[in-house]
C-alpha cells in the first residue's frame, strides 16, 4: 500500500509541474534524455498497442533548413496537421480557447487588433 500512495504522490508532483511552453530553448537535447523520454513514450497506453507515432528528430544543417522552411510553409498554409482539426470549438471549449488566448495575449501586452504581432508570437511555437 506504502508503495502505490507514493507512487501516486509522484504522479501528482509530476502532473502538478507539468506546464505549456511557448518559446524553445536554442540548446541542444542530450541523446540519452532524448533515448529516455522515447523509451518512457514506448510504455505509454495506445489503442490495442499500435503505437501511432513517429518520430524524426533532426539536428545540424537539417535542423536549421527545418527552422526556416517549417514556419514559412505554415504561414502558407503549406503544411496539415497531423490530427483531425477544423479550427472550430463550440461551447464551453470556445470559451476556454478564447479565455486562454486572451489571457496570454494579455501577458504579453498584445491587443487584439494586433494580428501582426499575434501571428509573430504564435509562430514562435514552431
Amino acid at each position: 500500500m506504502q508503495d502505490s500512495v507514493s507512487s501516486g504522490e509522484l504522479f501528482l508532483n509530476i502532473v502538478s509541474s507539468r506546464c505549456s511552453m511557448r518559446d524553445f530553448k536554442p540548446d541542444a537535447v542530450p541523446k540519452d534524455i532524448m533515448a529516455s523520454i522515447f523509451g518512457g513514450a514506448q510504455r505509454a497506453p495506445s489503442n490495442c498497442n499500435t503505437q501511432p507515432w513517429f518520430v524524426h528528430v533532426v539536428t545540424g544543417e537539417t535542423l536549421e533548413q527545418l527552422r526556416v522552411e517549417l514556419p514559412a510553409k505554415f504561414a502558407a498554409g503549406e503544411i496539415a496537421l497531423d490530427f483531425p482539426y477544423d479550427g472550430q470549438y463550440e461551447g464551453v471549449y470556445r470559451d476556454r480557447q478564447y479565455a486562454s488566448a486572451t489571457a496570454l495575449y494579455d501577458s504579453l501586452g498584445i491587443a487584439r487588433e494586433q494580428k501582426a504581432e499575434r501571428n509573430a508570437w504564435f509562430m514562435r511555437n514552431f
